[in-house]
């Protein structure tokens, strides 16, 4: 590859990532912004989700290993248990 080559193709690089920059630029000046309470509320969605998703975790592993089936521990001690 020649040194015109490598030149060439590291401008349009930089001309793609200037393009994306300017695109991404305009989509955010565009997009109305969340008020307080929307992103309080998104927020408790996400966490009501993430805890969720540990919880449902935490059935499973109880339900796959035997020593676990059937007793209310608490997650520490199904941790300690499974390991």
């Amino acid at each position: 590859m020649t040194t015109t080559t490598k030149k060439r193709r590291a401008s349009e690089s930089t001309d793609d990532e200037e393009r994306d920059e300017k695109r991404y630029k305009a989509m955010a000046a565009n997009r109305e912004l969340l008020t307080e309470e929307e992103k309080r509320a998104n927020h408790i969605a996400s966490e009501q989700k993430r805890r969720n998703t540990i919880r449902s975790g935490f059935k499973e592993m109880t339900d796959i290993i035997p020593t676990l089936k059937n007793i209310n521990n608490s997650k520490s001690t199904i941790l300690f248990k499974a390991v």
